[in-house]
């Protein structure tokens, strides 16, 4: 092979577009109408969202508590002055950098939750998009007290992005601790319903390991 055409095959190497796939892109940041509209994908612009103390949404009501069960505070996306639409939301979100940072996203997190929230009938809560390595665990527990107000309800989990685990807390510390595989396995695009005691130590647990980008997760009951 002639120099000459060595040099014109290196010329056309450096000059030639590379295809990347969808998995080698970086995935953005910031919050596009496809990100949110992926995010609210079952609520109307009209609906009104709480935004939660520790991230997430609420569409709804729900009841704070610590794992003893003293309640904290009852919030509600119908009564509560700070409930805006889901347009508004997604008007104010669009085109901002998505915060990842743990510190300030704590709708879910490095170790297991120390809150739980009891969701009323008809109410819905979606998580912050996951950040980080290894296991991720929900900033709340969950369970619902209608029918059976002594023992629990059954509520319904749904993961967006990537597939997680639902359990209760010792089965969540035992995988934060040794590693271990427990709970049960939930699917994208596969609801997963399971009745919830609501005591703290049987309360359900959404966990994740090395979460996808814009991994979230919603309960709902």
């Amino acid at each position: 092979m002639s120099k000459k055409i060595l040099l014109s095959i290196i010329f056309l190497c450096l000059i030639t577009p590379i295809k990347i796939s969808a998995n080698e892109k970086d995935v953005s940041n910031i919050y596009t109408k496809s990100y949110l509209e992926d995010y609210f994908q079952e609520l109307d612009d009209s609906d009104l969202v709480l935004e939660m103390p520790n991230g997430g949404y609420l569409h709804g009501e729900a009841t704070i508590l610590d794992l003893e069960g003293n309640i904290i505070s009852t919030v509600s996306s119908q009564t509560d002055e700070k409930a805006k639409t889901v347009g508004e939301i997604k008007e104010e979100l669009l085109g901002k950098e998505i915060i990842t940072n743990p510190s300030f996203i704590m709708a879910r997190g490095s170790t297991p939750p120390t809150k739980m929230l009891e969701i009323k009938k008809g109410t819905t809560y979606r998580s912050n998009y996951f950040s980080g390595k290894g296991w991720r665990f929900s900033g709340y527990s969950f369970f619902a007290k209608e029918p059976y107000p002594a023992t629990g309800g059954i509520i319904t989990f749904q993961t967006f992005n990537d597939d997680g685990r639902v359990g209760i807390l010792s089965e969540a510390l035992k995988t934060q601790y040794t590693g271990a595989i427990t709970g049960t396995a939930v699917y994208r695009g596969k609801p997963y319903s399971v009745f919830a005691y609501s005591t703290g130590e049987y309360a359900q647990i959404y966990y994740t390991y090395n979460p996808n980008p814009n991994t979230f997760y919603t309960v709902s009951y």
